[in-house]
């Protein structure tokens, strides 16, 4: 939805700025086609971005569909996702931190489509062959992962564990704050294991 949101923001703003303008005509034209092009430019940079955070060097529609419907049916922490598919894995297991259980969905079932959907982006990321004895292949992988972990952060702010933090600072005690802060200045970054256990997980 934040695209749709993004482009009300925007058409409001470009509102905000045509008073400012009525006098100068050749400038009300221009506003009105960067206005009406809005939606065609956050599409690029949406497809860009996916592109990005799925280790591709461009957009593939039919992969993405795949996956987003795979998100929704399973359903999956996004940020979790991301982050352990950046990690190039071999099969599904790694991606399963990211699951919640859901009783309404057939388990062996959904653990085949994402295995299928696992082997057409390993396909398209051009990294079929995950053999120790292939130095190239290996180094290809390599490269991919550290790309993806650049766009997919490993921490993002959750409400669940930024209320308490509120809850202690109307308190005076403003350790979980900061400590929150410190984290969220490097959300890429590994960090401790004492972070990863508190921070990088499900939703309890």
């Amino acid at each position: 939805n934040q695209p749709v949101a993004a482009e009300r923001n925007f058409h409001m703003f470009c509102t905000a700025l045509r008073p400012l303008l009525t006098s100068h005509h050749d400038s009300l034209l221009l506003l009105d086609e960067i206005r009406s092009g809005f939606s065609k430019v956050m599409q690029e940079q949406m497809e860009k971005m996916w592109a990005a955070k799925l280790g591709l060097g461009t957009f593939h529609a039919e992969l993405f569909r795949e996956l987003e419907t795979l998100m929704v049916q399973t359903p999956v922490d996004y940020t979790l996702f991301f982050r352990q598919l950046s990690m190039v894995p071999d099969d599904i297991g790694p991606l399963k931190k990211s699951f919640y259980k859901d009783a309404n969905t057939d388990p062996e079932a959904m653990d085949k489509r994402w295995s299928e959907w696992l082997t057409k982006w390993k396909s398209l990321i051009g990294n079929t062959n995950t053999s120790a004895a292939n130095a190239a292949a290996q180094r290809s992988r390599d490269e991919i992962s550290r790309k993806m972990k650049l766009v997919n952060p490993k921490y993002s702010l959750r409400e669940w564990f930024v209320v308490p933090a509120y809850q202690q600072a109307t308190k005076g005690n403003y350790s979980l704050i900061r400590e929150l802060q410190e984290i969220m200045t490097r959300p890429y970054a590994e960090q401790s294991k004492d972070v990863e256990e508190k921070y990088y997980r499900l939703k309890p």
